[in-house]
């Protein structure tokens, strides 16, 4: 009887050991509270931009701080940028302005093929951009597509 006391009481130990250690349920990419994502990246960037695949947060040091940011999969071998970019940049200009944010304009910048928009709340800044980098481009001719475009979030302070 003692014996089967004592590996029951094992079991029940056991399960509330893996009880209290798991992780939790797991999550998508881009939803708030998952282990990959939504734990660094301020609350109003979700739910992460739709047109897009993401990936998890990770971390970036800069400066001796550890920020965060968030990259889509490259949308591969496009030959509009803007059709891909400017409903991201609506999507996100939309949805913090009705949240609070504020766009940075003194820090905005834009080149061929990519753009920053830093939005800033309290004391916490979301810099949403993209990059584009050109393909088969002769040396000292203009960039053109086709090209691979990266859409990026990323936390900065808070």
């Amino acid at each position: 009887m003692r014996i089967l006391f004592g590996i029951v009481f094992a079991l029940a130990a056991l399960a509330l050991l893996i009880w209290v250690v798991s992780p939790g349920p797991a999550r998508a990419p881009g939803e708030p509270g998952g282990q990959e994502s939504g734990r660094h990246l301020p609350a109003d960037a979700y739910p992460l931009y739709p047109g897009a695949s993401w990936g998890g947060e990770e971390p970036t040091a800069e400066d001796g701080a550890v920020d965060y940011s968030v990259s889509a999969t490259p949308f591969a071998d496009i030959t509009d940028i803007a059709s891909v970019t400017e409903p991201f940049l609506s999507y996100y200009d939309r949805k913090l302005s009705a949240a609070g944010w504020s766009v940075d304009v003194a820090r905005e910048a834009a080149g061929p093929g990519s753009e920053l928009v830093p939005y800033l709340k309290g004391g916490q800044e979301l810099i949403v951009s993209y990059s584009s980098v050109f393909k088969n481009n002769p040396p000292g001719e203009p960039e053109q597509c086709p090209c691979d475009t990266t859409l990026r979030l990323e936390s900065v302070g808070g």
